[in-house]
This record gives structure tokens, sequence and C-alpha cells, in this order.
């Protein structure tokens, strides 16, 4: 078995074994690395957020996380991106068996 794309890229070699292992990992990685990014800058300016007022320019920059929801629930866009990553994403690694 050869790659289609690259006939010089051998399918059942330990090189093609370790290109798949880094792309699944990087695959996984973006979405998940994104999301909890998300969460660590909006815990790291939860006051600022939560006061309404004097924001820090960071807070600023990352009002289009929180800006549609009730000051309370800022943290509710990350976890909006969480359940459509399992419903949109991680679906797809069920094996169809």
């Amino acid at each position: 078995r050869y790659l289609q794309d690259d006939a010089s890229l051998n399918c059942d070699s330990k090189e093609y074994d370790r290109v798949e292992i880094t792309a699944f990992l990087l695959v996984a990685l973006w979405p998940c690395g994104v999301t909890l990014t998300y969460c660590a800058l909006l815990r790291a300016n939860r006051l600022s957020i939560l006061q309404m007022k004097a924001h820090t320019p960071l807070s600023q920059h990352l009002s289009f996380l929180y800006s549609g929801y009730a000051a309370h629930a800022f943290w509710w866009e990350p976890l909006e991106m969480f359940r459509k990553l399992v419903l949109t994403g991680f679906v797809l690694i069920i094996p169809e068996k």
C-alpha cells in the first residue's frame, strides 16, 4: 500500500505511522487547544468582565466571547464551543461498525 498523493510513502512503514499519529494529534489539539485557551483567557479576566466597568484592554479584545451573554454567564461561549466540538468532531472518531 502506498499513499495516493505521494507514491514514495509506503503506508505500511514506520514513517507513515509517525505522520499519521502526528496528524491525528494536531487535528485534536487545535479545536481543544483553542477552546481551552479561551477558557483560560476568560478566567484570567473574569473580575474585569463581571464588574462591567473599567475593562482592561485584554477583556475588551475578548468581548467577542462574552458580549452576547449576561455578565454572570461570560464563560458560556467556550462551553458552547466544546458542545459543538463534541457533536460535530468527536462523533467522527466513533467507528461505523
